[in-house]
């Protein structure tokens, strides 16, 4: 039974990306009036997105890449210091 659950969750990633970010994607692609490229439906398109991006988690291990931009984000209250 472990070893089932442990399959299960090492797939985790693609699992959330084909069970909820697909229907977003393609639900927000609908409403908000954006045409696939390629001729592509909404669904495709958004199985391809979120399929790359599940992708991109599973090999990874995160879902948002810092290494292609620098994120530096200034402190929202100018009297924010940081702690050591």
């Amino acid at each position: 039974m472990e070893n089932i659950f442990g399959s299960v969750l090492k797939f985790m990633p693609l699992i959330f990306a084909a069970g909820f970010l697909v229907p977003v994607i393609a639900q927000g692609t609908i409403a908000l009036g954006l045409e696939p490229p390629f001729g592509l439906s909404a669904l495709t398109f958004a199985m391809i997105i979120a399929g790359a991006w599940g992708l991109f988690a599973q090999i990874k291990g995160r879902w948002i890449c810092t290494h292609i931009v620098p994120i530096s984000c200034p402190p929202i209250c100018p009297t924010f210091r940081m702690r050591n």
